[in-house]
């Protein structure tokens, strides 16, 4: 397993998004995914894990989905959204954890 993560340059470029919501799209293509793509967000976790309180992590979500980098597709069992990355040609570029 590689310590690195990748950020494509269309989103590394986009000047529409903050630096923080450029690292939080960096941390969410590392959250393992479903059968279908999905993947759950734990804000709580998350929040603490980037050293940000959950209302910065949730601006950053925001602005992740607004820009179409991420669609919100329902809840978990466990009530924890659950999220996937739109494919627009970003889909393909984001690493596979194995």
């Amino acid at each position: 397993m590689s310590n690195k993560v990748c950020i494509p340059i269309d989103i590394f470029r986009n000047s529409k998004l903050s630096l923080r919501a450029k690292f939080v799209w960096a941390e969410l293509s590392l959250l393992p995914r479903g059968v279908t793509g999905e993947f759950v967000l734990k804000q709580k976790e998350l929040s603490l894990q980037l050293g940000v309180c959950v209302s910065t992590l949730r601006r950053a979500i925001k602005s992740l989905e607004e820009n179409q980098l991420i669609q919100f597709v329902g809840l978990s069992e466990q009530h924890f959204k659950k999220f996937v990355f739109k494919s627009d040609g970003v889909d393909e570029k984001i690493p596979l954890v194995s």
